[in-house]
């Protein structure tokens, strides 16, 4: 059986839950060096890695073994960096002898700055085609303010491989809803020689087969607090965890001929299945309050050399310059004042 039959094969009906990128730095280089962290952390054969021409994101140095990556000799502070992208993820699932909550409750003193949450969804519930029609037509009812959506395809597919994005590209939170079926079906055939029968096979089964994968974005503090409340969680099926936290920053409802008010609209079918028995997971970034610090760093990021221009036009007359300050003393409001009395 070919690689690719065995993956189509292998399609399910049930929904599942996965991880499907994690990028965590690991600080104490005392306690943690590349090695220990192959071997003890992740528990792979150190030989299946090998030393990269150049390193990455800061760092000097980069060990690969497929799409697991280790960076380390950065600067002082910077501790070594691990990342698996969604085809990492998988090859560390075929070796790693417990669940990913063990994983990550292993690497508790971690700073996580990814993660990917996967729902794949095989039941039909999700047409792409109706949400993506949905959000258009504002029949949702979101925290978000962006949406985007991708279209692709080949001559040969019937089918497009469609994508929406919810949350921007810079957010801590974004979603990835697209097909998979599709993705899968494309990957393949772009190893298949062009005379290869198996291709009409490859394109039927794309055709006839729904797979929806919906995924979760979390970097910086979301992504901690996600794989705080997984490593919480009394259960290793994280799945109530991500459809909450879905359920929590969008729906799908229903137009009303009498209210204007979506917020107010029926929550759709498809939906209402989709995370039927889950509750709402809230999880934000909670606001920095603002301190005296963040005004000095941000006016000498943005108008020291503007300050520096009226110097040089003043010839240094630091005079001319104060009495632009008390001027400007004169409009202080109440926000300036809080700043001040933030001072310890």
């Amino acid at each position: 059986m070919s690689n690719f039959t065995k993956e189509m094969s292998e399609h399910k009906i049930e929904m599942s839950c996965l991880v499907d990128w994690l990028s965590f730095t690991l600080q104490d280089n005392s306690k943690h060096s590349v090695d220990s962290i192959i071997t003890d952390i992740l528990q792979i054969d150190k030989d299946k890695f090998f030393d990269c021409k150049k390193g990455h994101h800061g760092y000097k140095s980069q060990k690969a073994y497929d799409n697991i990556r280790i960076y380390s000799d950065g600067n002082t502070g910077m501790g070594i960096h691990v990342q698996m992208s969604g085809s990492g993820c998988r090859l560390f699932e075929e070796t790693y002898k417990g669940t990913w909550k063990d994983f990550l409750l292993s690497i508790n003193d971690a700073n996580i700055s990814r993660i990917d949450l996967a729902i794949d969804e095989k039941q039909g519930l999700l047409d792409l085609e109706k949400m993506a029609e949905k959000i258009k037509n504002k029949e949702v009812v979101t925290q978000f303010r962006s949406w985007t959506e991708t279209n692709s395809g080949t001559f040969e597919f019937k089918n497009i491989g469609k994508t929406l994005y919810l949350g921007s590209v810079t957010s801590d939170i974004r979603f990835r809803i697209y097909d998979k079926a599709y993705e899968t079906a494309h990957k393949w055939l772009m190893t298949l020689d062009e005379n290869e029968i198996p291709r009409r096979e490859l394109m039927r089964w794309s055709e006839e087969n729904h797979w929806v994968r919906f995924e979760l974005q979390f970097r910086d503090d979301l992504a901690q607090q996600i794989v705080s409340k997984i490593i919480e969680n009394n259960d290793d099926n994280f799945f109530p965890l991500v459809a909450g936290v879905i359920k929590d920053k969008i729906r799908f409802v229903e137009p009303s001929e009498s209210d204007i008010n979506n917020r107010r609209w029926v929550e759709s079918d498809f939906w209402l299945t989709f995370l039927e028995g889950v509750e709402k997971l809230k999880i934000s970034v909670k606001p920095k309050k603002k301190d005296i610090t963040d005004s000095l760093n941000h006016f000498e990021k943005q108008y020291a050399p503007t300050l520096a221009t009226i110097f040089t036009y003043f010839e240094g007359d630091l005079d001319s310059i104060l009495s632009i300050i008390y001027r400007g003393k004169k409009r202080m409001k109440s926000k300036h004042y809080e700043l001040l009395n933030s001072v310890t």
